[in-house]
């Protein structure tokens, strides 16, 4: 059964398809306007979506780990927690909620892009090996996949998509950003099945 964050991140992700769409029926009427611009919009929204998704999945398995009889993932085990926020646990008569709450708070700070953020967030509610588990549900090069679409975001992001070398903007197509999108959807699909 899928869990609440995958679900709440179908209706996410659906966002960044319909732009896609939008852009292509805008540029239909008025063909001045570049579609790349709406491309762009779509994976910056889409790969934000996946980052929302991973801090949903997250503290959404976190209550279930607490309370299972198998012991906690070596992450986990070893999350180091604040002084304040340990003080707060003594008051707390809900142990499992603040633990909950201390580990989401800190990693809610933190983007979750990078295939070794991926990992590491994830090893704190699994014991699998990350990304030979995806591989062996997606198959060969996922991380490299992944690592494409997050620095293309960031090029997006953090350069304006500016190539320096060409004095232009980085070409971006529709049928680009679709796969990217439906990789995105794949890659949280069978992370939600693994955790």
């Amino acid at each position: 059964m899928a869990s609440q964050a995958l679900a709440n991140f179908r209706i996410d992700i659906q966002y960044s398809k319909d732009h896609l769409t939008t852009g292509l029926g805008v540029i239909q009427q008025v063909p001045l306007v570049p579609i790349d611009s709406f491309c762009r919009y779509a994976l910056v929204a889409a790969v934000s979506s996946f980052d929302r998704f991973m801090h949903a999945i997250i503290a959404e398995k976190l209550p279930l780990i607490l309370g299972s009889s198998l012991g906690l993932p070596d992450a986990l085990a070893s999350f180091r927690i604040t002084v304040s926020g340990a003080e707060s646990a003594v008051s707390n008569t809900e142990v499992k909620a603040w633990i909950v709450e201390s580990v989401t708070s800190v990693l809610g700070r933190e983007p979750i892009l990078t295939t070794g953020a991926i990992s590491s967030r994830l090893s704190i509610i699994t014991r699998k090996s990350v990304w030979q588990e995806l591989e062996a549900i997606i198959g060969p090069s996922v991380k490299a996949r992944w690592q494409f679409i997050a620095n293309r975001r960031n090029q997006i992001v953090h350069e304006a998509d500016w190539d320096v070398s060409a004095q232009s903007r980085r070409a971006i197509t529709v049928p680009d950003i679709g796969l990217a999108i439906d990789f995105i959807i794949e890659l949280a699909e069978a992370i939600d099945g693994m955790v």
